[in-house]
């Protein structure tokens, strides 16, 4: 089973004989060797921006678990330690092939934005989203989507899936560079009382590299998710928080907006491309717009572009 998980930051394969994956992102292999970008292995391999996170999911891989069980833990994870690259409060999109059935898959679980909002802006003339504060916030859809994920391709357990995120959510981890450079600009550029309140250093300031971060409420908030399934962001007490915090950040995200979220399993985007099959994920992804500019480039000869 291969797959990708767009605005997750998470790639995963399992269940090959032999891979081989070139990239920036930090890569690591299960039975395999790690070089430079790139990674050889013979069983999986678990591609993040966290290590972390891909840690987390290479153990789930050993455990017997599959791709997509591996990509909910990495998601997860990555909403504690890079919330940036995949929060629960985000949306995303899931793309993968299926080695069974011999059948790619598109899972559609984009955050939308409240329709109080679309409205205000329809009215005040304004085509930019703002991009910080609570206008700035859409209604959470990434939970759905990993979750759906889950209950029709997973083999493991929510519980076993969530928890590694939960344990350092609950006991902390040393903040990344990358999560560090983040907060500093929102901090600049004024994110919201409440989420500088949970991201400033005891001393006051943003937190930076190497401070150790714990997120008590995140953990709860977690383990309501193991407990009570998806729906409690969509229609229960998390739901209800969410909708009451957007608002007093001035945002105008109600309980009728989360309860009207969905995740939705598409026809995936599919084009030949030099003898090979290449699929993607249907608007509102970019996906589209890459096949269409490698069909561009298709009668041009390989050696005139590398």
């Amino acid at each position: 089973m291969r797959l990708g998980c767009l605005d997750c930051g998470t790639g995963v394969v399992g269940g090959l004989r032999r891979m081989v994956a070139v990239g920036p992102a930090l890569l690591l292999a299960l039975g395999g060797d790690c070089w430079g970008a790139g990674a050889v292995a013979s069983h999986g391999m678990v591609a993040t921006d966290h290590e972390l996170a891909s840690e987390a999911a290479l153990e789930i891989l050993k455990e017997g678990g599959n791709a997509v069980d591996a990509a909910v833990t990495a998601a997860y994870v990555l909403n504690v330690v890079n919330p940036q690259s995949s929060g629960i409060g985000g949306g995303g999109f899931m793309v993968f092939h299926h080695a069974g059935s011999g059948k790619t898959y598109a899972l559609e679980y984009r955050d939308r934005a409240p329709a109080a909002t679309l409205l205000a802006r329809k009215r005040a003339g304004g085509d930019r989203p703002p991009r910080f504060g609570g206008s700035a916030a859409a209604v959470p859809t990434e939970v759905l989507g990993l979750e759906a994920a889950r209950e029709r391709f997973g083999t493991m357990s929510r519980a076993r899936l969530i928890r590694p995120a939960i344990e350092y959510a609950r006991q902390g981890f040393p903040v990344g560079r990358l999560m560090a450079s983040m907060t500093a600009n929102y901090f600049k550029k004024g994110m919201g009382n409440r989420l500088e309140q949970l991201l400033t250093r005891p001393g006051g300031g943003p937190v930076q590299e190497g401070d150790l971060l714990r997120q008590p409420d995140m953990a709860r908030t977690l383990e309501a998710i193991v407990r009570h399934g998806p729906r409690v962001m969509t229609h229960g007490y998390v739901a209800k928080a969410i909708a009451l915090a957007v608002r007093q950040e001035g945002g105008l995200m109600s309980m009728k907006d989360l309860a009207s979220v969905e995740a939705h399993w598409v026809e995936p985007l599919h084009m030949k491309y030099r003898g090979y099959d290449l699929y993607g994920m249907a608007p509102p992804s970019s996906a589209a717009a890459v096949l269409m500019a490698l069909r561009l480039f298709e009668h041009v000869p390989a050696d005139r572009h590398g």
